[in-house]
Formats: C-alpha cells, structure tokens, sequence
C-alpha cells in the first residue's frame, strides 16, 4: 500500500499556543527556492544535528539537499513542509519525511525545525502527522537516527508514548517503536483544530 496523504491532510492551517498561524501540507515542485531559503536559514547546530554529516555547508549542499527532497517525494517517502505567511510570501519553517521500506514495514522519519521556529510544538506536531500516515499506510514500525545527544530530539520521539527500543552505537543512537492499532485514537492529539482549506 502507497504512503498518502490523503484523507489525513492535504493542506490544512492550524495555530501554536503563542497565535501565530501555519499551513501544513505536502512538498510540491514549485517549493524548490523556498526549501533552498529553508536549507540556508538552518543554523550550523540544526543542520548538524538533522543531518549527521560533517560535510562544511555550501550553496551546492544546499541545493542537492533541496533536489533530493523533492525526487523522494513518491509513494513510498512522503516530505511534509510548514509555512507562515509573512505579508505577500510563503516562508517555510520546518520540514518532515517519513521513507518506506516495504521489505521490513518499517517507516524512517526525520523532522526539522528553523531555530526561531522552535520549541512551539511544531515538531511534536509534524512527528504525529508522521505516525498517521505511516498507521494508514499499513507500516508496523518506525524508526529515527540520531546523535545520543540530541535530547530535544529524543523528547519528541519518547513523548509520542510508543513501544520502541534504542541502541547507542558510538554515540549515534537508532530508536524503533512499534505502532500499535489503537495509535490513531490514544497518541496523536494535533496541537490545535485545524482549519482546512482549498
């Protein structure tokens, strides 16, 4: 079965806690300069932090990161993107992906949030989004990578109150959890009602 969004959202805004207003919805090709604008306003730490990687950042990164998200966004990798509305432009403010892998049922996911945008509930937010729709498509586990040191990180993946299990290999920590039938119902409470649009 194909990882959809659909029936879960398409586009939809909703509200933080603070008033401020997001739309949510699913990558799209016309995104390219936006996710490159995203990709550059990272700071040095989110970037390491997200990526794993030690490669110094530059305008090539940036725009093979920006390709490689958009070519995955198939029916197996679904790439989710938060935007606020500043005046008459679209700024993105965080990023979500969720890879398939069939021959395990297993889904790989990764959020990332723009630092000013951070610790207001969006990541927790888009981390919920994610396990619906790895739910609705007929996946039994998730998985995530990251540094034993991003604790932000693993109090988002801990606080969603799956069944999972950790290893810590030289500092790089792998957390699987297993997605029980009653998850639609008991852990994924969104962050406020959303409002659909067209």
């Amino acid at each position: 079965m194909p990882l959809t969004t659909e029936g879960i959202l398409v586009r939809f805004e909703f509200q933080t806690d603070d008033g401020r207003a997001y739309a949510l919805r699913r990558v799209m090709p016309t995104d390219t300069e936006r996710l490159y604008e995203f990709m550059c306003g990272l700071s040095e730490r989110t970037r390491w932090r997200r990526f794993m990687t030690q490669r110094p950042f530059s305008d090539d990164v940036a725009r093979l990161e920006v390709a490689r998200v958009l070519a995955d966004s198939a029916d197996d990798h679904v790439s989710l993107i938060v935007t606020e509305t500043h005046g008459a432009t679209e700024v993105a403010v965080a990023l979500a992906e969720l890879a398939c892998d069939r021959s395990s049922d297993t889904g790989e996911i990764a959020v990332v949030v723009r630092d000013d945008w951070q610790r207001k509930g969006i990541g927790t937010f888009l981390l919920g989004q994610l396990v619906r729709i790895a739910h609705e498509g007929g996946l039994a586990y998730l998985r995530a990578d990251l540094f034993a040191d991003n604790y932000p990180m693993r109090r988002l993946l801990y606080a969603l109150g799956l069944p999972s299990t950790t290893t810590n290999y030289r500092g790089e920590l792998s957390w699987v959890a297993r997605l029980p039938p009653r998850i639609l119902g008991e852990i994924i409470r969104p962050l406020a009602e959303p409002v659909e649009v067209d």
